[in-house]
C-alpha cells in the first residue's frame, strides 16, 4: 500500500512539474477559452504576462488597468478611457498612496469604540446612529 501511495505521489509530482514547465497556454485549454478575458490574455505577449504574474505585485493603477481591460464589457469606450487614464497616471509618476492602517479596536478610547459600534450596527446608516457616532467622535477629539 505504501508503494502505491509513493508511486502515485511521485507520478503526480513529475506530471505537474512537466505541465508547469511546458509552453502550453492555460488560457487556450480551459472550458471557456472563448470568453473575452481568456482571449485578452492570449493576445498579450508572454513578456507582458510574465512581468506581472501576480496581482499582489501590481500597484493599484496596474490592477485597475487589468480590471478595466478584462471586464465583460472591457471593449466599451468608458472602460478603455479609464484604462488610458490609469496608464497616463502611471507615466506621469503619480504615486499610489499606501493604505492607512486603522487603529486597533482595543487601542481605541471609549468614545471611538462607541462610534464604531454605532456605525457597524444593522441600521448604522440611519440618521440617529450616525448622529450618535458623530457625537462620540467629537468627544474623542475633545479629550
Amino acid at each position: 500500500m505504501k508503494k502505491i501511495i509513493l508511486a502515485s505521489a511521485i507520478a503526480l509530482f513529475f506530471t505537474t512539474s512537466a505541465f508547469a514547465a511546458s509552453d502550453i497556454d492555460v488560457h487556450e485549454s480551459v472550458n471557456n477559452s472563448s470568453a473575452q478575458a481568456h482571449q485578452l490574455m492570449l493576445k498579450k505577449t508572454p513578456e507582458k504576462r510574465d512581468a506581472a504574474t501576480s496581482t499582489s505585485q501590481m500597484n493599484q493603477h496596474e490592477k485597475a488597468i487589468t480590471f478595466h481591460e478584462s471586464t465583460k464589457n472591457g471593449s466599451a469606450q468608458a472602460h478603455q478611457d479609464m484604462a488610458e487614464q490609469h496608464k497616463k497616471m502611471m507615466s506621469n509618476g503619480h504615486k499610489v498612496k499606501k493604505p492607512v492602517v486603522a487603529e486597533s479596536f482595543k487601542d481605541m478610547n471609549e468614545h471611538q469604540k462607541a462610534a464604531v459600534i454605532h456605525q457597524s450596527m444593522n441600521n448604522g446608516k440611519s440618521g440617529a446612529h450616525q448622529q450618535m457616532a458623530d457625537d462620540h467622535l467629537k468627544e474623542a477629539e475633545a479629550n
